[in-house]
């Protein structure tokens, strides 16, 4: 599946490809290599944005969800932990280990990581971290995933797999 761009950077904010002006005009970058960007708003396709180079950037479309929900969690303050099941392959009922859970937002920042090249979301609330992290599959090398338990810190993995190539604010 393509996943196209639809979040960049203009003037040191993330905005969407639907609130800029067509082609080169946008002025926005890449969020993740800070190439100049295209707007490309035609009849045909989706609106999106495309590198001025024609490059493909590997990590553009997942580096600007970052910088989307950053701005998302910024402005609404809260953050919805959904319920933790565990479900079984046989016809036994799933088992809830924790109830959905909203978490008041008092910062939220973007931390790189030299081991993913990929900003996880760091979310304060009240004294305490949790580590956001967006992933394109739920086969993550388990070296990544321990450096959180290595650490000692709360984290929170984002399966968006399944999503539609799409993704609007609503829906992040």
């Amino acid at each position: 599946m393509i996943h196209r761009i639809t979040y960049a950077i203009k003037d040191n904010d993330i905005v969407h490809v639907s609130e800029v002006e067509s082609g080169l005009a946008c002025g926005c970058v890449c969020p993740a290599c800070k190439e100049p960007l295209i707007a490309k708003k035609g009849e045909i396709k989706m609106h999106h944005f495309a590198h001025q180079s024609g490059a493909e950037c590997e990590l553009g479309y997942i580096t600007s969800l970052h910088y989307a929900a950053k701005e998302i969690l910024s402005k609404t303050k809260v953050f919805v932990i959904p319920d933790v099941l565990i479900e079984f392959t046989s016809n036994k009922e799933p088992l809830k280990l924790n109830k959905t859970n909203k978490v008041v937002v008092n910062n939220v920042e973007l931390v790189y990581s030299p081991e993913s090249r990929i900003p996880d979301i760091v979310i304060e609330s009240q004294e305490k971290k949790l580590y956001v992290i967006f992933s394109f599959s739920n086969s993550k090398d388990l070296h990544y995933k321990n450096r959180f338990e290595i650490e000692k810190k709360s984290a929170i993995e984002i399966d968006i797999s399944s999503w539609k190539t799409l993704i609007d604010k609503d829906d992040l």
